[in-house]
């Protein structure tokens, strides 16, 4: 209850504070960057507070209340705040957003479940599952755990250990809710079909960044890129079927598409917050690029 209260009253403070538009966020973070300014920092955190509390609420029933995913939450605003490049052509609130979900995240695999794991072990099982879920062989199956450690540049015996990690916590989660009292298991889960406030912004601003990003590229490699990964086009294109329309070799386009992925991932060098949100839009090619 106490709890309760104190988000209530938190929740209230933070709606006095209006939101930044786009010019008196950089306005800010100009100051901050070059002159160190306390006033404008601290103007910057409270004037985001509320994109914190939007994020941290897809986070609920997991085992952290909502008040402590909050706490945990603006500590990566914070990391955000000091970070944030305002010459970058990007709205604070979508950089803000990936160190927001960052630090959440990280809270929840230390304190959210019944069975701690090192952050390495559970980022790993993060990992696997998304692979697991998004690679499928000719025929629409699962493909192998030997496929899928080559996939992740891990050895058979990392991703063994992964799954074993994996289905101990799924089992310990079950047996820790299957009393009559408890709460449901699906009660612990995402709501996915819920959009959050924030998506729609971050959507809009991701979808911005990827053009910004392709027009650094010549117009033959931006084209194949948007081909081979469905950015502005219904579906995606085979080699083939590109280099028909281009005629030219389908080894032509593999090349002209590698060197393409290299160039964006020089672009996105030391940007952590776009790389990781570009390449699950463009076939995770960048990261796996800047990996090799």
């Amino acid at each position: 209850m106490a709890s309760e209260l104190d988000l209530h009253l938190y929740l209230d403070e933070i709606r006095k504070f209006p939101l930044l538009t786009a010019e008196q966020e950089r306005a800010l973070a100009r100051q901050i960057r070059e002159h160190g300014d306390p006033i404008s920092r601290q103007e910057m955190i409270r004037c985001n507070l509320r994109l914190v509390v939007s994020i941290a609420r897809r986070y609920v029933r997991r085992g952290v209340s909502l008040i402590d995913l909050v706490a945990e939450g603006n500590i990566g605003l914070v990391r955000a705040v000091d970070l944030f490049d305002p010459n970058k052509e990007v709205r604070f609130s979508t950089y803000a957003t990936w160190w927001v979900r960052q630090a959440i995240r990280k809270a929840l695999m230390l304190n959210a479940r019944p069975i701690r794991l090192p952050v390495y072990m559970s980022q790993r099982i993060a990992r696997l599952q998304g692979e697991t879920t998004s690679s499928r062989d000719d025929n629409g199956e699962p493909i192998p755990d030997i496929d899928l450690a080559t996939r992740m540049n891990l050895s058979a015996a990392m991703v063994a250990a992964a799954r074993k990690a994996s289905c101990t916590m799924h089992a310990a989660a079950i047996a820790d809710h299957c009393d009559d009292n408890a709460t449901p298991v699906h009660d612990l889960l995402e709501d996915l079909r819920t959009p959050a406030p924030e998506a729609e912004v971050e959507h809009s601003e991701l979808a911005h960044v990827i053009e910004l990003t392709l027009t650094h590229l010549e117009p033959r490699e931006a084209f194949i890129l948007r081909l081979r990964n469905g950015i502005g086009v219904n579906g995606s294109f085979t080699l083939d079927q590109i280099a028909a329309r281009l005629g030219i070799t389908r080894e032509r386009v593999r090349q002209i598409e590698v060197a393409a992925l290299k160039k964006l991932s020089h672009l996105l060098q030391g940007q952590e917050y776009l790389l990781d949100r570009t390449a699950r839009h463009i076939s995770h090619g960048v990261r796996q690029t800047v990996l090799v």
